[in-house]
This record gives C-alpha cells, structure tokens and sequence, in this order.
C-alpha cells in the first residue's frame, strides 16, 4: 500500500477533527513527538475544507495539513531573523504573495512518514510557491515539529514574538519557509 496526498473532503472532517484534538499541546503528555496550538472545531474545518488537505492510505485519513494564502506581516515585526539574506527572502516572498502558509500538520502516525507526504504533496500541488511555517518555542517548545522542520528542508528564518495568541502573552514562535524547487 502507499499513502496519497488529497484535498480533504467531507467525510474527513471528523478524523481531521478528532487528529486536530489529539495533538493539541494541553493533550500531549510527553515531548517525543509534535503538537498543535489551535484547536478546532468540526464547524470550522467544515466551512474551510478548501484549507485541508489529508494523507490516506486504504481510504483511512493518516494525518492532515491545514494551510492558507495569505499571512500578517505582523507576524514578522517583532523578532530576530536568521541572517538578513533570509529575511529579505521571506519577506519578499509574503508580498509577492507567493506561498502557502502552512498553519497545521498532524497526523496520527509519528515518525512514519506521513508528514514528509504532506510536505511533498503540498509542494507539487503549489508548484512555484514557497511553503511558509511557525514552530512554538515559548513557552513551549515543539521539539519534534523543529527537528521535522529541518529534516524536510525548511530553513529558520528567524524567532518571532506575537504579543498575545491563544490565551499567551508574549507567544514566541520560529518562523520557517520551504522554497519551491
């Protein structure tokens, strides 16, 4: 059997749901593996089901990514970039408006490469658009989500503080983009 890349549909909703809830940060009781921030609701993913997109392998959702088109720049104004080659990168990159940001990755298999196909299927499906991602890191740090990162050939562009998200003050999160080959 193999995995395939999908655009989610409606019958994938509860699964996409029920990963989404497993993976979540206050669900996680150990670091081994990535988390999520944002919860989500079966409403939400049914109303933006153009964002998702699903690994199936014998018709079984595997994990999920969700993604969008458009990105604050707020996002990137306070902070430290990598290295300015890579700022002026990414930057140029966000009001060129040529990416996608991906917001979720989760699966319910760690370490099996399902994320890898999601990465993969995400940068055949937008060909010629740089894949653009954030990692917490304070005050909690995905480990496993940096180490994935990295595997998969993002660069660090830098560390970024929001002044407030999901109930945290002062939330800081690594930035990270995937150019397109």
């Amino acid at each position: 059997m193999y995995m395939k890349f999908l655009q989610a549909s409606f019958e994938d909703v509860d699964t996409i749901l029920e990963i989404n809830q497993k993976n979540l940060q206050i669900n996680i009781i150990d670091n081994s593996r990535g988390f999520l921030m944002g919860t989500r609701t079966k409403k939400w993913i049914s109303d933006n089901l153009d964002k998702y997109f699903v690994v199936k392998e014998i018709g079984q959702v595997l994990g999920y990514a969700e993604i969008d088109f458009t990105i604050g720049k707020e996002y990137f104004a306070t902070g430290k970039w990598e290295r300015e080659s890579i700022q002026k990168k990414v930057l140029e990159t966000v009001d060129k408006k040529n990416f996608v940001y991906l917001i979720q990755l989760a699966s319910n298999l760690h370490r099996k490469g399902v994320g890898k196909c999601i990465i993969e299927g995400l940068s055949e499906t937008f060909k010629g658009l740089a894949i653009i991602s954030f990692v917490s890191f304070k005050p909690y740090f995905n480990e496993a989500s940096v180490h994935f990162h990295e595997k998969v050939d993002f660069q660090k562009a830098g560390l970024f503080t929001i002044k407030y998200k999901f109930g945290i003050q002062e939330y800081e999160r690594f930035s990270y983009i995937k150019e397109y080959k």
